[in-house]
Formats: C-alpha cells, structure tokens, sequence
C-alpha cells in the first residue's frame, strides 16, 4: 500500500522537487486589484441612482422631507435655510429666489439683538446664574 507522499515510481511519476522560495512580489494587476473593484463598485452605485442607499437613510429623507414641506406651508425656514443661515451667518431663504431677490440678507438689528439675548440667556442657565 501506498503512502500519502509516496508516488508509484511505476508510473514514472516523480515527486515535486522542494525549491526554497523567497517572499513572494505582487504582480501590478493583484495591487490594483483593490482600487479597480472600489472604481467597480463606484460605477455600479453611481449607475443605479439611489437603489443602493440604506434603508434608515431612506426614512431620514421622507422626514426631512415631511419637515420642509410644513415649514414652507407655514412660511417658517426649512432645514436647508436653517444650515445655510448658520454658515453664513445672514438670515437665508430659498424661497426667495422665486421672488428674484438674494438668497441671504443681512439680520436686521431686533434679530441680532434677539439672537444676543438668546445666547446670553443659555449661558446664563448653564452656569446657574437666574435672570
């Protein structure tokens, strides 16, 4: 009976000759392996629009969403008036480039002084001082 690693010499098979081998150097298709599936990926998401995005993310939008529709119904800021104003820090609408007036003004005096006392006030209440 045969062995696991003996071989019929019979056959005239010979068994694989052992060669020391020394680290092994990547060929340039199995480096840009990673970076071609990524692109692949990419192209497939870009491709198929929206078909890939979570499901919580999907939510967030349908309330997003519900929340600028009420907002405009109720002529109060959406939410992408809310980040534009706090990155400009002017008073944004985009409503009113349906109007054909700019985008963001300049806060009005009585909106500045409202925005000071509010900021006052939270400070005030955070370190335990009442007004």
């Amino acid at each position: 009976m045969l062995g696991r690693n003996s071989f019929p010499a019979f056959l005239g098979v010979q068994p694989p000759k052992k060669t020391e081998r020394g680290p092994q150097k990547l060929s340039e298709m199995q480096m840009n392996f990673p970076i071609k599936l990524l692109f692949l990926l990419l192209l497939l998401i870009s491709a198929n629009g929206c078909a890939f995005i979570p499901l919580p993310l999907i939510y967030m939008n349908h309330i997003k969403t519900a929340y600028d529709t009420v907002s405009f119904i109720s002529n109060s800021p959406t939410s992408n008036d809310i980040a534009l104003s706090s990155f400009t820090g002017k008073r944004c609408r985009v409503v009113n480039m349906l109007a054909g007036e700019d985008v963001c003004r300049d806060k009005s005096a009585t909106e500045k002084m409202q925005e000071y006392i509010g900021e006052q006030y939270s400070a005030s209440n955070e370190t335990g001082i009442a007004w």
